[in-house]
């Protein structure tokens, strides 16, 4: 017995150096490696976590290779981030991070701040680390998010995850916004997961959730799902609720939110209704159409699951919340549009709901694929448009062959200058 787990733990730890390996040498090319790899071999010789941390490094490499490109356009958050980079790593004193600190964010993104102070003072010549930390940070909490909506109330099944995970991945997730909405994507990614890990029944995840909200304020949107996701009244008036959502996406948010006198709150309400320059486009329709399609799929087969009693309420309350939460902000443009971006793993959350509802497997099986391939000719379509706008980021030169033919020291020698 002792030798078997023995052998096991030698075949895990030789495919560990050897993953590692030939991810060192090809690491953007190694994520299908690693998928296929995920799919064609057993479980017991791979370790989920980490594998999928060596994914998430992919991502944040090509990020490392961020340069903010000049076409007339504005520059991007790149370079506001290798300036606010550069500003942390000449503070000597706790005095001049805190005045920092309050003049960038008003002192409330305290992890954001002393992570980002962290790697200042470590690498204090180097602001490509900032991109590489947190859209790898992002990418793995994310992934992390799907892997905990994978065991959700049963066994891990690495089919399900791996088609959430590609869908989430190379559809829902938009890089380009990854790396823009730095703050942002990396405080959502880690307020899903707490969310997820709510749902399996895990603890300490009110303690994750604070961790994001002190990365970026905006995941307080998502707080009503862990406050009230295993209420009974979100699915017995869910059509008030909805109702009551596309009643204030009627009006802007942020303007009411302006009018409450609240210290702090009314200033940055009132500046985020006044900003310019956003608009509500193709891609923000494209993902609110499917993701209301995705709710309707839901309400359609949660009327089949009542008369079998299987209605899974936690999962039923958690789209519907989610849902609401993001319709409602349609009339404050700049919140709509930012939330459409970043409101991935909830996007997912609906689609796993679908894809393992009660409809008969052939129409699950349609359905994934339509949503799937949909999904991914958005995101390619955004990203190209994206990369040839004036508004626009180059990773790499934006050549493929060196992103996929690129070893990590290649990477890591690549000097952006932002």
């Amino acid at each position: 017995m002792n030798s078997f787990a023995d052998r096991e733990i030698s075949s895990r730890i030789f495919f560990t150096l050897a993953i590692t390996s030939i991810w060192a040498v090809l690491p953007v090319a190694s994520v299908f490696l690693i998928f296929f790899l995920i799919y064609k071999m057993d479980e017991r010789s791979y370790n989920i976590p980490y594998l999928l941390f060596l994914v998430s490094l992919s991502f944040g490499l090509i990020a490392y290779t961020a340069v903010s490109v000049d076409r007339g356009g504005e520059p991007t958050d790149i370079t506001r981030y290798a300036a606010q980079f550069r500003t942390l790593a000449e503070i000597h004193t706790l005095k001049e991070f805190i005045f920092s600190a309050v003049l960038t964010d008003g002192g409330i993104y305290v992890v954001f701040q002393l992570t980002c102070l962290l790697l200042a003072k470590t690498f204090p010549t180097n602001p490509q680390v900032l991109p590489l930390f947190w859209v790898a940070f992002e990418y793995f909490f994310l992934q992390m998010a799907i892997y905990e909506l994978s065991i959700y109330r049963k066994p891990w099944e690495k089919n399900t995850f791996l088609i959430l995970a590609i869908t989430l991945l190379f559809g829902t997730s938009l890089f380009t916004i990854q790396v823009e909405l730095l703050k942002q994507s990396s405080a959502t990614a880690l307020a899903a997961y707490a969310i997820f890990r709510y749902m399996n029944g895990k603890k300490n995840n009110g303690w994750i959730f604070l961790i994001s909200l002190l990365i970026h304020s905006s995941v307080l949107i998502f707080l009503p799902i862990l406050l009230f996701g295993k209420k009974q009244f979100i699915n017995r008036y869910y059509l008030l609720i909805l109702g009551g959502a596309f009643c204030l996406s009627l009006i802007d948010i942020n303007k009411a939110i302006s009018l409450i006198p609240v210290a702090g709150l009314a200033e940055r309400a009132s500046f985020y209704a006044d900003i310019e320059g956003w608009t509500i486009n193709k891609i923000n329709y494209a993902l609110t159409f499917l993701y209301t399609l995705m709710l309707l799929l839901v309400l359609y087969d949660s009327r089949r699951k009542n008369k079998d009693n299987t209605f899974d309420r936690l999962m039923f309350n958690t789209i519907i919340v989610s849902y609401s939460v993001l319709i409602a902000q349609f009339h404050s443009v700049h919140n709509f549009v930012r939330y459409t971006y970043l409101h991935s793993p909830f996007y997912i959350v609906t689609f796993f709901s679908v894809f393992t509802g009660n409809m008969t497997k052939l129409s699950r099986l349609y359905i994934a694929i339509c949503f799937i391939l949909v999904l991914i000719f958005l995101n390619i379509s955004y990203t190209w448009t994206y990369l040839n706008s004036t508004y626009t980021n180059s990773f790499m030169d934006n050549s493929l062959t060196r992103l996929f033919t690129s070893n990590v020291y290649v990477f890591l020698n690549y000097k952006a200058v932002n």
